[in-house]
């Protein structure tokens, strides 16, 4: 099912008041089409977590597990991405959206699964319909199908915060981790407030932002501090900075792995030595 905010025939003054212009989509194949190099460093299609899976994700991070959290946000960031989008358009398409429909979707879905504060379990009802769990594992539990219920960011304040193509300029770590965290009473303000940070952010960006800032203030940190080539690409993957659009080509989707290639081993090498030649930077 896709519901449409977005409406061409409307005159001009009413397209002027309506904030929003993407879709939201909430049929299971968009729902459980993500990607995560967690799971799948090679991101082949179907390989990623379901919606559930997302669920069992959030509820595991709320119960102090870090990987988990890690892979929410490593989620994030792989599934927001246009080659996701196109990925989506090929196995299920075409459909008539563009990526910022897909962008702004997802990340609705995904802040929804944030801030769930219950879950029910297909199967666990009435005649076979969502019920609610029996256990602390709700996702083993009935058809192995989860959906949420709490509250949720509006769309339109999606918008004012994020761009397509945020990946680099957004620490969905931090977000992910806050929600895991915080009590059930604090998380949609401060997720409010986060929005209206990042919104003003996203307003510097458009006044000359770097695609690769964070990706190279980073480099820099690590370079001062003397970490080892290694230990830098550890620290790109825990701040979850893509490779580079050649290393995506070829299936290189962390740091650790362009590192281990024999190949791609050289082009970490000459980034780091091009930044630290750029920023006069002595270990």
């Amino acid at each position: 099912m896709v519901y449409m905010y977005r409406d061409s025939d409307t005159s001009p003054v009413v397209q002027a008041l309506v904030k929003m212009t993407f879709y939201v989509l909430d049929d299971p194949e968009f729902l459980d089409f993500n990607f995560s190099a967690f799971v799948d460093p090679e991101l082949k299609p179907g390989h990623g977590p379901t919606q559930t899976g997302m669920y069992q994700l959030a509820i595991e991070s709320r119960r102090g597990d870090r990987i988990a959290a890690a892979e929410f946000a490593n989620t994030l960031c792989w599934t927001l991405r246009p080659v996701a989008f196109e990925c989506f358009q090929r196995v299920h398409g075409p459909r008539p959206l563009e990526h910022r429909d897909w962008f702004y979707s997802k990340l609705f879905q995904f802040f929804e699964i944030l801030l769930h504060d219950s879950v029910q379990v297909l199967g666990n009802g009435r005649e076979g319909s969502f019920g609610p769990p029996r256990t602390d594992r709700p996702w083993v539990e009935g058809r192995q199908t989860l959906r949420g219920a709490g509250p949720s960011i509006e769309p339109d304040e999606l918008e004012e915060a994020f761009s397509p193509g945020d990946q680099e300029r957004i620490d969905w770590l931090e977000l992910v981790q806050f929600c895991a965290r915080a009590a059930p009473e604090t998380r949609l303000p401060y997720l409010r407030a986060r929005l209206q940070q990042l919104g003003q952010g996203k307003q510097r960006s458009g006044r000359g932002w770097s695609k690769n800032a964070r990706r190279n203030q980073i480099l820099v940190a690590c370079i001062e501090e003397g970490r080892s080539a290694l230990e830098i690409c550890e620290a790109l993957d825990k701040h979850l900075i893509p490779t580079t659009e050649n290393m995506q080509k070829h299936g290189i989707a962390t740091w650790l792995a362009a590192w281990e290639d024999a190949q791609f081993r050289r082009d970490v090498q000459s980034l780091i030595s091009k930044v630290k030649k750029r920023n006069s930077v002595k270990p």
